[in-house]
């Protein structure tokens, strides 16, 4: 099995701008006919990360309490509902860890170390030496990195972007981190199973998310029960 993965709170942080209904003409997003009405609904609430973010304060247990019918609670539902992939919101908050890979890691461990199958783990953050290591172990040699001209086909659409307001509060930032809780979990298990990360590789990204979370003494609480 092979996953490409990212920070969990990077990964949500940038599906929320690619996403954003102010980018769609430059990202050329588009989204299967269940994600349009919970899309609408969702960024009609929240035009930034930071609002959403200011909208995670209970436990994820609470989310389910809320008064549909009262605008300002659905939106604090849509909230959640989206953090946690409960609504079809967009593609990729929908399909997170917990959908691709929850019952693949349950399977796992059912299993036994015996018959334990095989990770691959590519992170978005060290992709090109990722590949590099599963090709080797795969029996193949260096891979030559390609030249910048690369015809026209990187998709990097940052400085295109209208809305893309990544700035958030260390409130804002705890709350984000604490929400995408069970999706670092999943994560972590993730690098922690692939056989072509080693201790090293796993610690350096376990640090990453460390450190964009803000490790005030707060969210260390947060960040420890993760592990």
């Amino acid at each position: 099995f092979l996953f490409i993965v990212r920070n969990p709170v990077d990964r949500i942080i940038s599906e929320f701008y690619y996403s954003h209904p102010h980018n769609h003409n430059v990202t050329g997003y588009s989204m299967a006919l269940p994600f349009r009405a919970p899309h609408q609904r969702f960024y009609s609430c929240y035009t930034t990360i930071q609002q959403v973010a200011d909208n995670l304060k209970l436990d994820q247990d609470e989310y389910t309490s809320f008064n549909l019918r009262n605008s300002r609670q659905r939106c604090n539902a849509y909230a959640w509902w989206a953090i946690l992939g409960k609504r079809e919101v967009t593609h990729h908050m929908y399909f997170n860890y917990f959908r691709y890979a929850s019952e693949l890691l349950r399977q796992i461990k059912k299993m036994g170390a015996a018959n334990k199958k095989e990770i691959l783990v590519v992170r978005t953050e060290h992709l090109w030496d990722d590949w590099q290591t599963i090709n080797t172990l795969l029996g193949g040699g260096e891979i030559a990195i390609p030249s910048g001209d690369d015809g026209g086909r990187i998709r990097d659409h940052v400085d295109a972007l209208t809305a893309n307001n990544k700035t958030l509060t260390p409130k804002a930032r705890f709350q984000l981190c604490r929400a995408l809780r069970p999706e670092y979990q999943i994560y972590k298990q993730l690098l922690d199973l692939a056989m072509n990360l080693d201790e090293g590789d796993v610690a350096t990204s376990v640090e990453e998310f460390r450190q964009t979370c803000s490790p005030t003494t707060q969210n260390q609480r947060v960040l420890a029960s993760t592990r």
